[in-house]
Order: C-alpha cells, then sequence, then structure tokens
C-alpha cells in the first residue's frame, strides 16, 4: 500500500497545530508495516507552494529512519494570502 500525506505548511497554521499535525502523522505512521515494503510513505507540503517532505520510503527504511524525519520537517514561514 502507498500512502501519500499532504500537509497545510501555511501561515494560516499556528505553529503548535503544525506539530501536532506531524505527531498525528508520526503515530498513524507508526502502525504501517514500512520496514518490508508492505506499506511505503510519502509526505508532500504545500503553502505557497507544494513541496516533497519525502518520498515514497523505501523496503528496508522502517520506522526508526521515517518517524524523525517526519517530525522535522519545517512549516512555512510565510503567510496565507486570503483573497474573496
Amino acid at each position: 500500500m502507498d500512502v501519500i500525506f499532504v500537509l497545510d505548511a501555511s501561515g494560516s497554521i499556528e505553529s503548535s497545530n503544525y506539530e501536532k499535525t506531524k505527531s498525528f502523522v508520526a503515530q498513524l505512521v507508526d502502525r504501517f508495516d514500512v520496514e518490508t515494503g508492505n506499506a511505503r510513505i510519502g509526505l508532500l507540503t504545500y503553502s505557497t507552494a507544494v513541496e516533497a517532505g519525502f518520498a515514497i520510503s523505501f523496503i528496508g527504511l522502517g520506522n526508526n529512519w521515517l518517524l524523525p524525519l517526519i517530525l522535522r520537517i519545517p512549516d512555512s514561514l510565510s503567510t496565507t494570502k486570503y483573497e474573496g
């Protein structure tokens, strides 16, 4: 199974809430069987542009590698411009 997470890293999300989101994703990913390749995980962030947090994980790279990577993904320093 391939799972891609998409996180809103824009300035409209408070830093504390962004950290909670990353923590939630890390806890969820910890339940997947990543090391054997039964699950492959990817993560994108978006703000003013879409950025790859990391590509689909590779077989053999388990949660010990993946979870810290999720928690280190920075949020955007920009703010979101609302028009309407």
